[in-house]
C-alpha cells in the first residue's frame, strides 16, 4: 500500500443520497474531544449517531492540555478516564516568575476537596484517540476527510449535505483522494438533528445565522511541543511543579509538563510574527525571560505555531433542530485552560437531553431549550474569567505592569502555596462549582436549606458509600454508565416502607418512560427493603455521612432528590416525602409529561408560558418565578452563581487582588478552626466543617 493510501486507511466511503446509511438521528460536525464524548454519550444511551470531520485522522498536536476534574468525572461516565489518567500526568502544583526572579508557587491547584480528582495535564490528540476508540466500540459512524457544506431544517428533520474534503493544517497540501473514495464525492445526510462542535470557525453556525459576538485580542499566541531532557529538567529545578508561568512587562511564558519529557510551550506578545515561529527564537525568548538557573535546551516535537485568540460566544446555543457545543458557541483565550473541558461539559448537558427527546421520555420543547438557558451563562462566567487572568497576564499599561508587580512582590510572599489559587476559585476553574440554581431549570422544594446546602441545579455530590452486598463506591460512580436513567434518592433517618415505594413505583411507572432507579440512603442498617419495586431498581446506599455533611443535611434530616444523567440535581425537597408532588415537579422541570390536572404544563424554556403553581412544599418554587434568560455581548458579568465562588467584577489587577485577598481570609479561618470541631450527630461532618 502506498504511503499515500496508508494515511486512507481508516476513512470510510460517504454513502450514497437517500440509502439507509444516509440516515441518523443524530449528525456531529466536528471530531475533537467535545463531537467525540458527544457521540460516545449519545452512543451509550442507544442513538444513532454519524460523526463528520475533514481530518484524516485524530489530533497530534496538543491543542488543549488540560483536562480538569469535573470534566474527569463526565469523562466517566463513558469509560474514558482510567485511560486519559494513564497517560496524563496529575497536576500538583505551578511555579510563578516575574522580571526573572521566582516569586511563588500554586500548589493549591492540586488539592483534591469536592472531587476525586485533580486536573490531568494530557495533550488534546490523546484524548481525542481514547474517545474516537470508544465512540467506534460502541458502533458511532466517523465519516473522516468529509465535511459539511450545507444544511437546513425540511420538516421534522435536518438535510445536510456532506462532501468529500481533506483538511491539513498550511503549508501542506492535502493528499490526493484514493479513487474508491472519491466515487461519491458528495452526499445528503438525513438527521432529526445537527449539532455543531466544528471549533472557531464552525460552518453549522454559519449556516444557521447564529450571532458570534465578542472581540479579537491583539496579542498573538506562540505555541511549540518541545522535548527536554528529565535530567537537565531536575538539574534546574523544574521537576519539583508541573509548570511554571513566568511574566515579563507584556510577555508571557507558560511552560506545562505533560509526560515523561513532553512538555508544552506557550508564549503570548503583541509583537509576533511569522518570522518569530522558529526555534531558535524561543531558546532566547525564555533564556531572556526565565528566572535562574534557567531552563534546559529544547528538542521541537511538533510546531512552533501562531495562532490568534477570540473571546466570543454565540446569542443563543439552539435555533430549531441546530445546536452548537465547544468552541463553535465559545472561544476565549487558554488562561485557565477551560476552552476543551466547556466544551465537554456542554456534551454532557446536551447528550441526555437529545437522548430524551428522541426516545420520548420528555417533554421535547422545555428540555431542548434548556440547553441554552443552562450552558449559556456557566461559558460567559469562563469568558470573563479568562479575560482577566490574560490580561493580568498580558496587560501593556506601565501603571498596570508596576501595580502587578508590587502586589506580586508584597502580597504573594506572605501566602502560604498551598493556598493558592483560592479553593472556591479553583473548583469553579475547574468545574466543580459551575451550579444551574438560578437557571430556571431546576426545582428546590420543602424546608429552608442551610447556609451553604445543596440545590437544585448543583453538582450531584461525589462521595463514598457502599452497597448492601458490601461494594464500596461513590455516589457519583453510581452514575456510570450515561444512559436514560433518573436516580430518586431517598435521605432520612429511616427508609421508606415497602408501600411508599410501591406507590412511588406505580406513580412514576405509569407517568413516566425512563429507566427509574429509587436509591436510599437511611441511618438504619437493617431495612428489610426488596431489590424491586415493580419495575424500578432499589439500591441501598449504606456509609452515606459523608454525603449528608456535604448536602448540608443533618442526620435526622429528610430528603429527596432526583439526580439527572448528567449528575446534576434537577430536584431536591427537603421534608417528608410526598409522591404526588416530587411526580408533579418532575413534569415542572420537563422530566415527564404533566398529568393534564392544570398544574403545569411541563415546559422550562423560561419562556413564561409554564404555570406556577407551585408544589404544597412550605417553600415557594423556584419554577413560579420564570424570567426569561437574556444574552449579553459582554462578559463583565456572569449570569451564573456559583455556590461561594469569587465573583469576576472588574479589572484584572482587581482580580487579582481579590484572589489573594481571599488566600488569606481562607487561611485565616482555616487557622482559626483547626483547635476546635462542631459536635455533630454525624462524625464526618465535623471533619468536613474544618475543611471548610
Amino acid at each position: 500500500m502506498s504511503k499515500s493510501r496508508e494515511r486512507f486507511a481508516k476513512v470510510l466511503p460517504l454513502p450514497q443520497a437517500d440509502s439507509e446509511a444516509a440516515s441518523c438521528e443524530v449528525l456531529i460536525s466536528g471530531s475533537g474531544p467535545v463531537g467525540l464524548y458527544l457521540g460516545c454519550a449519545l452512543r451509550s444511551m442507544g442513538i444513532d449517531v454519524v460523526i463528520v470531520d475533514p481530518h484524516l485522522h485524530c489530533g497530534v498536536a496538543s491543542k488543549a492540555n488540560l483536562t480538569s476534574a469535573r470534566s474527569l468525572e463526565v469523562l466517566e461516565l463513558i469509560g474514558a478516564t482510567d485511560a486519559i489518567m494513564q497517560k496524563g500526568r496529575v497536576i500538583s502544583g505551578f511555579k510563578l516568575g516575574l522580571n526573572k526572579t521566582w516569586r511563588g508557587s500554586l500548589e493549591g491547584i492540586g488539592r483534591r476537596d469536592i472531587s476525586r480528582y485533580a486536573g490531568v495535564f494530557i495533550s488534546q490528540g490523546k484524548v481525542e484517540a481514547e474517545l474516537e476508540r470508544i465512540y467506534l466500540e460502541m458502533g458511532g459512524k466517523l465519516f473522516r476527510a468529509a465535511r459539511v457544506i450545507e444544511a437546513k431544517e425540511v420538516g421534522n428533520q435536518v438535510e445536510i449535505e456532506v462532501i468529500r474534503s481533506v483538511y491539513v493544517r498550511p503549508p501542506q497540501v492535502a493528499p490526493r483522494v484514493p479513487k474508491e473514495l472519491a466515487e461519491v464525492p458528495k452526499t445528503l445526510f438525513k438527521a432529526k438533528y445537527i449539532v455543531g462542535c466544528d471549533g472557531k470557525q464552525s460552518r453549522v453556525r454559519d449556516l444557521f445565522n447564529f450571532q458570534y459576538l465578542g472581540k479579537e485580542y491583539t496579542q498573538i499566541f506562540l505555541l511549540a511541543d518541545v522535548e527536554m531532557k528529565h535530567e537537565e529538567v531536575q538539574a534546574k529545578g523544574l521537576d519539583v511543579q508541573d509548570g511554571c508561568m513566568v511574566l515579563s512587562d507584556d510577555k508571557l511564558l507558560l511552560f506545562m509538563h505533560l509526560a515523561g519529557e513532553h512538555w508544552r510551550v506557550i508564549m503570548a506578545s503583541r509583537d509576533l510574527g511569522e518570522e518569530h515561529a522558529t526555534l531558535e527564537f524561543l531558546v532566547k525568548t525564555w533564556r531572556d525571560m526565565m528566572p535562574a538557573p534557567g531552563i534546559p535546551d529544547p528538542k521541537i516535537l511538533d510546531g512552533p505555531y501562531l495562532f490568534n485568540v477570540s473571546c466570543r460566544i454565540v446569542d443563543t446555543y439552539r435555533k430549531g433542530r441546530c445546536f452548537l457545543a465547544g468552541d463553535a458557541a465559545h472561544c476565549h483565550s487558554p488562561a485557565g485552560g477551560q476552552g476543551m473541558n466547556t466544551g465537554i461539559q456542554d456534551s454532557a448537558n446536551l447528550a441526555w437531553r437529545l437522548a430524551a427527546a428522541l426516545r420520548s421520555v420528555s417533554p421535547e420543547e422545555g428540555l431542548l431549550s434548556a440547553y441554552s438557558e443552562e450552558r449559556r451563562p456557566v461559558a460567559e462566567w469562563v469568558l470573563n474569567s479568562s479575560d482577566k487572568m490574560f490580561r493580568v497576564m498580558s496587560n501593556p499599561s506601565r501603571l498596570f505592569i508596576a501595580a502587578r508587580t508590587t502586589l506580586f512582590r508584597t502580597v504573594l510572599p506572605l501566602l502560604p502555596s498551598d493556598s493558592m489559587p483560592p479553593q472556591n476559585f479553583k473548583n469553579r476553574l475547574f468545574g466543580t462549582l459551575h451550579t444551574y440554581r438560578d437557571c430556571d431549570t431546576c426545582c428546590t422544594t420543602g424546608a429552608k436549606a442551610r447556609s451553604g446546602g445543596l440545590l437544585a441545579g448543583d453538582r450531584f455530590p461525589d462521595k463514598p458509600c457502599w452497597l448492601s452486598d458490601g461494594t464500596s463506591t461513590t455516589t457519583m460512580q453510581l452514575l456510570s454508565p450515561f444512559r436514560l436513567c433518573l436516580r430518586i434518592l431517598f435521605i432520612g433517618p429511616a427508609p421508606p416502607n415497602v408501600q411508599q415505594l410501591e406507590r412511588l413505583a406505580s406513580k412514576v411507572t405509569s407517568s413516566c418512560k425512563w429507566e427509574v432507579e429509587l436509591w436510599i440512603m437511611s441511618s438504619s442498617v437493617d431495612m428489610g427493603l426488596p431489590d424491586r419495586a415493580q419495575e424500578l431498581t432499589i439500591r441501598i446506599l449504606q456509609g452515606g455521612c459523608d454525603f449528608r455533611t456535604a448536602a448540608g443535611l443533618r442526620a435526622d434530616d429528610q430528603a429527596q432528590l432526583v439526580v439527572r444523567p448528567d449528575g446534576y440535581v434537577a430536584i431536591i425537597n427537603r421534608g417528608p416525602p410526598n409522591i404526588d408532588e416530587l411526580v408533579e415537579t418532575m413534569a415542572l422541570c420537563s422530566l415527564v409529561q404533566s398529568n393534564g390536572n392544570g398544574k403545569s404544563n411541563g415546559n422550562s424554556n423560561g419562556n413564561g408560558n409554564g404555570n406556577a403553581d407551585a408544589p404544597a412544599h412550605g417553600q415557594e418554587n423556584k419554577k413560579a418565578k420564570k424570567k426569561t434568560a437574556k444574552p449579553t455581548s459582554t462578559f463583565g458579568k456572569s449570569a451564573c452563581s456559583s455556590a461561594g465562588a469569587v465573583k469576576v467584577k472588574g479589572d484584572g489587577l482587581a482580580l487579582v487582588g481579590a484572589l489573594l485577598l481571599q488566600s488569606l481570609v481562607h487561611r485565616s479561618r482555616s487557622a482559626s478552626q483547626s483547635g476546635s470541631q462542631p459536635s455533630t450527630s454525624c462524625p464526618a461532618e465535623a471533619v468536613a466543617a474544618a475543611k471548610t
